[in-house]
């Protein structure tokens, strides 16, 4: 995926995200400025990408998205609904998310490389699976969006890692102890005192008488 794929699909999911439903359809017939002016900046996206200039297509992208948003709020406005969905991150989702998860009382079994799971309206304590709730893939979907290029990387029971663990209640008593090697210092071998210089007798003076 080069750039401009990647930009131009980023600033696509933004979109999404906040998108309420019907606006598109109204903005095109109730606000032909704003859907004017999105059709303009789309040709313009299409000629920077194609001619490979980043500073424009990154311009081009971000009228974009401020045309949607704008469209967004004025469909909001006339329909008296609740704007909060503006502020609404990409892959977040909502408590209208989970209410509408578990009115269908169904379970998703779900393989991963993070791991299996089954996704379900209200935990059943069944221990022969793992079990994650709608409110807690909702938690795990605001850290994800919060912090863009967060991977889950296992999902399991915390219990599993206690394979790994050693029980504190076995008698210690008949445990060999491991005998502890001594070491010596050694002694630095003693200087040798040097010998005495033979002394040669003293000279006597010639006397006078």
């Amino acid at each position: 995926m080069n750039f401009f794929e990647r930009l131009f699909n980023r600033t696509i999911d933004q979109i999404r995200a906040r998108y309420p439903d019907g606006a598109l359809e109204w903005i095109e017939k109730s606000q032909p400025d704003i859907h004017g002016s999105i059709r303009q900046v789309n040709d313009k996206i299409n000629s920077f990408w194609k001619s490979g200039d980043r500073k424009g297509f990154k311009k081009a992208l971000a009228v974009y998205y401020k045309l949607h948003l704008e469209g967004f709020k004025r469909f909001l406005d006339a329909h008296d609904q609740d704007q909060s969905i503006l502020d609404r991150k990409p892959g977040e989702l909502t408590q209208a998310d989970v209410d509408s998860f578990k009115a269908l009382k169904v379970e998703v079994h779900v393989k991963s490389n993070a791991g299996e799971f089954t996704l379900v309206p209200e935990y059943t304590g069944r221990d022969d699976r793992v079990e994650i709730s709608a409110e807690d893939i909702a938690k795990l979907s605001l850290i994800t969006s919060t912090f863009p290029g967060t991977k889950i990387t296992h999902v399991g029971r915390r219990d599993e890692k206690d394979r790994f663990t050693f029980s504190h209640d076995e008698p210690t008593s008949d445990i060999p102890k491991t005998p502890q090697k001594t070491f010596q210092r050694r002694q630095k071998p003693k200087k040798k005192q040097p010998s005495p210089k033979p002394t040669q007798p003293k000279k006597r003076q010639a006397s006078l008488f």
